[in-house]
């Protein structure tokens, strides 16, 4: 009877190890191993941890915790717009989302590029181009843009000047095939008057198959005020 009640309190003890067991110091709780793949929105600091904020492929947005062990395979640097998966650690109290290994994929041939002219503090024609490229269905985009300024060796995004909600128009554009199109934008009512610096525009693209069967890839387009 002495040897049945030992085996049953060693088998709770490994359980119970193996199921909250942490590396991370001050973890309490179970966890998981998960997989997720997404493009990387941003790059955030807070209490002295790094995260990278990455948009799923169900369009949920996500933090996940990089730390000194985070293996990262594919790309010296990471950046905003990057096609990752990540294999991580989801502890569940507190519930974090703890990157393992984190991998930058190939960006999408899709053979767009963009351009702009006719630069001014206040607006800029955005040329888009499409000539070549694999994508597998429909290539779109949406009236949606942001600008983002060099600071140093980073991006970061331009301060609206308005203080009212910003909502973008939820029309789809068709993309030409193998031909330039342009757009005027205007953002004075957004950003105001551009001091001089270098800047860049920001564009989402989607390579659309089916409702709920796409891909989205940001592309960029650098310019300078003087």
């Amino acid at each position: 009877m002495k040897k049945y009640l030992a085996l049953v309190l060693a088998l709770i003890l490994g359980l119970t190890v193996c199921g909250c067991s942490s590396e991370t110091e001050g973890v309490d709780g179970g966890f998981v191993r998960e997989t997720y793949s997404g493009i990387i929105k941003e790059q955030l600091t807070e209490n002295g941890s790094e995260y990278i904020r990455v948009v799923t492929g169900n369009n949920e947005v996500m933090d996940f915790l990089i730390t000194g062990t985070t293996e990262i395979d594919g790309e010296e640097n990471i950046s905003e717009g990057d096609s990752v998966e990540i294999d991580c650690v989801h502890w569940y109290e507190p519930s974090t989302y703890e990157i393992l290994k984190l991998t930058v994929l190939e960006a999408n041939d899709w053979g767009i590029s963009l351009s702009v002219k006719n630069i001014a503090p206040t607006g800029a024609t955005l040329v888009i181009s499409q000539f070549g490229g694999n994508p597998s269905g429909e290539l779109r985009y949406g009236s949606a843009y942001k600008i983002q300024s060099l600071n140093g060796d980073t991006w970061e995004d331009v301060p609206y000047v308005t203080e009212a909600d910003v909502a973008w128009t939820d029309e789809a554009y068709m993309v030409e095939m193998d031909t330039d199109c342009e757009i005027v934008l205007s953002w004075d009512w957004l950003y105001g008057n551009l001091p001089e610096g270098q800047y860049r525009i920001v564009k989402e693209f989607m390579d659309f198959r089916s409702s709920g069967d796409y891909d989205k890839e940001n592309y960029y387009a650098d310019f300078d005020i003087k």
